[in-house]
Parts: C-alpha cells; sequence; structure tokens
C-alpha cells in the first residue's frame, strides 16, 4: 500500500509540474500571439519590434503549425477537455492534501521519528 501511496504522490506532483509549464508556455505563446505584428512575414519595414517578441512570433507560427491538424478535433471537444483537466488538477492537489494531513497524524502519533523507516513506538 505505501508503494501505491508514494506512485499517486508522485504523479501528481508530476501532473502539477506539468500544468505549471503548461501554464508558462500558453502565455508565452499568448504574448507571441499579441505581437503577431512583429513576425517578419507580416511587418512593415517602419515596424520596430524587439528580438524577444520576434522570437514569441516565430513559436506561435511554429505551434500553429503542429496543432492546426487538430484543431476540429479540439473544437468539437472543448468542453470535455476543459473538465478532464480541471478533474486532473483537483485530483492531484487533493492527492496532496491527502498527503501532508496524513503526514501531520502520523507525525502527531508517533513524534519526532515517524518518518524514520522501521522506527515504531512501544504503545
Amino acid at each position: 500500500m505505501h508503494i501505491v501511496a508514494k506512485f499517486l504522490v508522485m504523479l501528481s506532483w508530476t501532473v502539477l509540474a506539468a500544468a505549471a509549464l503548461l501554464a508558462l508556455v500558453v502565455g508565452w505563446l499568448y504574448f507571441g500571439y499579441s505581437q503577431t505584428s512583429c513576425h517578419p512575414m507580416f511587418s512593415n519595414a517602419e515596424t520596430s519590434c524587439g528580438w524577444v517578441a520576434t522570437l514569441a512570433t516565430e513559436h506561435v507560427m511554429t505551434v500553429g503549425r503542429v496543432l492546426f491538424p487538430y484543431l476540429n478535433t479540439w473544437r468539437d471537444q472543448y468542453d470535455v477537455m476543459v473538465q478532464v483537466c480541471a478533474l486532473t488538477l483537483v485530483a492531484a492537489l487533493l492527492i496532496q492534501i491527502l498527503n501532508k494531513v496524513a503526514k501531520k497524524r502520523r507525525r502527531r502519533r508517533y513524534g519526532a521519528f515517524a518518518d524514520v523507516r522501521g522506527f515504531r513506538p512501544i504503545d
């Protein structure tokens, strides 16, 4: 049972880390999308843009080419996708909360050496 609990905790950490990384990527792509006029294909000679905006728009164009074939599927299944993502994040947070509560109960019951492997005080 300990192995399953550790696996669930590690899986929830992985889900939360992936969600944080995905939020950063989405923010970067949104910035690039808002700066579309800075892309060399769309910009004029008098448009002055920094290299960060140009790089962000290049990334938006690249990701757009990769994701474009799946656009209809994502539009059709948008509500299901949002629900699944939200439930996954809630489940990962709930696993973390339950793990913290279990650790606090174990420490309160066994004292300072609750996390030492093989340690069980005499009741």
